[in-house]
């Protein structure tokens, strides 16, 4: 997805690209789907947040969502897909061991 940031007009048309992908691989056990959203996704959507915020894009406002992205936004917006991506333990680790999400967390590129 990273290398298809620059396709995407606003967050919000990241978003829904990426729900689609995560539907593929988050389990769908509506428990363990809850759980898999609370302890990594929110983490990682908060930091996200923190990091398009200080590219002047506001996700918490709803007119964030839709607003067009500027190319440091979408090359930001890359940078933190690439690093989540190179963090994330597909097949290796449980996600949500608290090391795999304080990694994941961390990670700044």
């Amino acid at each position: 997805m990273a290398e298809r940031a620059p396709l995407y007009e606003s967050y919000a048309m990241m978003l829904s690209e990426m729900t689609r992908r995560l539907e593929e691989i988050v389990p769908q056990d509506p428990a363990r789907h809850a759980e898999w959203m609370q302890r990594l996704f929110m983490p990682l959507t908060v930091r996200l947040v923190d990091r398009m915020r200080a590219e002047g894009l506001d996700l918490l406002r709803p007119d964030g969502l839709t607003a067009p992205l500027t190319r440091p936004q979408q090359d930001r917006l890359a940078e933190q897909l690439r690093s989540m991506a190179q963090g994330f333990p597909f097949g290796q680790a449980d996600p949500l061991d608290p090391r795999t999400i304080r990694i994941l967390c961390s990670l700044d590129h």
